[in-house]
């Protein structure tokens, strides 16, 4: 094992990690269930239902540092409860292997004054992130200053969300209509301004303050604030999954689009490149340029139109989902990368196979451009 300073243990005993989260539910386990008791073990330290409150997220990662003696390393989730984790093991001088899952701003949550200060000194410290885009390893490097060699890209992967059968009837009755789901980073106004006057109606699916001023057209129906399961079956009822992002500062739609590929779906997604790791112009469905309501409609209207090109879309979508999104792949990815990390291997920079994957997308793409 790649230790820093580890308590001396037969090396006949099984790896004992210490996992650190903020997240409300205290019986997640993540894929703990997937590992031999004999080879790793696995006690968590979740947050227990707490909102964001810095003053908490400090004091939960205090005491789990204070218990580190006992355990082989740590792994943390979350980019403030990773902060506070390193933080507090850099204040105390505590030397455990340490590895962060899931470095992610969706919220454009980045840190600031005292805590990008901080974060550029401990950061340094952690052996591995994970990212979510390869994008998202040069943001982070120039941001936080962390050495390439420890930021990893891994796909956000999810299991097959489960949808109601029959889709419920106020959503047959929409039918056939495209939708658009989100919250962060969402160009909601272009996608209004793309749908205004066809054939189809569209359902936006945001939280009430994301809706602002915006005119909305007379085939758009706005829904608020609706259960996952809700959305999910909305986008499995849909011809189409639209992913319409603002810019590429930070969050790229991920979550909808890997589950607009695991219900089959054709996708338009904003061409930036937080999304190329995850959705392949050409292959998955249509790239749409950034803030171009025209561009947008042209490709709605192609989608529409094209019923054959459409499936295969959607094909290629289900394809994907099933190999490197799916909640499979999530546990294989896990397992190689802790595996790695405690054989004192780097798990590479990449998902195992995704290179090769990623030019044969992309030649997939040129031919059918």
């Amino acid at each position: 094992m790649n230790v820093k300073e580890s308590t001396p243990r037969s090396t006949a005993d099984p790896v004992r990690l210490l996992v650190v989260s903020p997240f409300k539910d205290p019986n997640w386990r993540w894929h703990a269930d997937r590992f031999s008791a004999n080879e790793l073990q696995f006690e968590f330290m979740n947050g227990n239902s707490y909102r964001f409150n810095e003053a908490l997220w400090s004091a939960h990662a205090y005491r789990a540092v204070s218990r580190l003696k006992s355990f082989d390393g740590v792994v943390t989730f979350h980019p403030y409860m990773i902060f506070w984790v390193a933080f507090w093991m850099h204040v105390r001088g505590v030397r455990k292997p340490h590895f962060a899952w899931g470095l992610n701003h969706g919220n454009q949550r980045f840190f600031r004054g005292f805590y990008l200060w901080a974060a550029r000194r401990v950061f340094r410290e952690v052996d591995y992130f994970t990212v979510l885009s390869l994008d998202e390893r040069d943001l982070f490097n120039k941001l936080y200053g962390i050495p390439e060699d420890k930021l990893l890209f891994r796909h956000w992967a999810t299991a097959v969300p489960e949808v109601s059968e029959p889709l419920p009837e106020h959503l047959r009755a929409l039918q056939p209509y495209i939708c658009c789901i989100g919250r962060n980073n969402r160009d909601f106004e272009t996608m209004f301004d793309a749908v205004r006057g066809l054939p189809v109606s569209l359902i936006v699916v945001c939280p009430t303050y994301a809706l602002r001023a915006f005119d909305v057209p007379d085939n758009a129906k706005v829904l608020c604030d609706l259960s996952f399961q809700e959305c999910m079956e909305i986008i499995k009822g849909s011809v189409a999954n639209i992913v319409a992002v603002r810019d590429n500062t930070t969050g790229a739609g991920h979550m909808t689009i890997v589950s607009g590929m695991h219900l089959g779906k054709a996708q338009i997604v904003t061409e930036v490149e937080k999304a190329r790791d995850y959705f392949v112009g050409g292959v998955h469905g249509f790239w749409a340029k950034p803030r171009s309501s025209e561009d947008m409609r042209t490709k709605i209207v192609r989608l529409l139109e094209d019923d054959v090109l459409r499936q295969q879309f959607e094909t290629n979508a289900s394809e994907f989902g099933k190999k490197w999104v799916s909640e499979e792949s999530s546990i294989e990815a896990a397992r190689h990368d802790l595996r790695s990390w405690l054989e004192g291997k780097h798990p590479g920079a990449t998902p195992p196979g995704w290179e090769v994957e990623r030019k044969r997308l992309d030649e997939l793409a040129g031919s059918t451009a």
